[in-house]
């Protein structure tokens, strides 16, 4: 597995593992309204300097993609048959390492995300609108409980004992 920046190429890659990815956790959301995300996220969020997009390509092909904005994690999708193999950690823990984030945010409603994060050492700060899409459905803003090296050495002992 590797994790580099992203370029427009993988735009499309990157809309698809989301659209994969939103449908599998978040079974709140209907398909306009997934469909509606895809348009805003490749509008909104790939093609503005103020974010970073990093891709994660495995045998040649992109799996999964996190976007962040200075110290916050906007989103980190991997594609579901990708799900329980350890991707979503490494590239968390190249952003602690890389990017020192501390924020991360996640529907309300959407069960295995906030599992994901809160066992890397994130808590629920606060419930709010929803910043990025503005739909209808709350969001959980995570704060990180410890540095963001603590938590890169978290994943790394939790993957050597494994």
């Amino acid at each position: 597995m590797k994790i580099r920046k992203a370029t427009s190429k993988d735009f499309k890659d990157m809309l698809n593992i989301w659209k994969e990815c939103i449908s599998t956790t978040c079974e709140f959301l209907t398909t306009s309204e997934i469909d509606r995300e895809v348009e805003v996220l490749e509008q909104k969020y790939f093609n503005i300097p103020e974010t970073k997009c990093f891709v994660q390509v495995v045998d040649d092909k992109n799996v999964g993609f996190a976007c962040i904005r200075d110290k916050e994690l906007l989103f980190s999708p991997v594609l579901p048959s990708f799900f329980g193999k350890g991707l979503g950690e490494a590239m968390v823990k190249y952003l602690f390492e890389n990017h020192d984030i501390d924020t991360a945010y996640v529907y309300c409603s959407d069960m295995h995300s906030l599992a994901f994060y809160t066992a890397l050492g994130f808590i629920i700060d606060d419930r709010i609108d929803d910043i990025f899409f503005d739909n209808r459905y709350k969001l959980n803003r995570l704060k990180l409980s410890i540095s963001p090296k603590e938590a890169a050495e978290r994943i790394a002992a939790k993957k050597k004992s494994s």
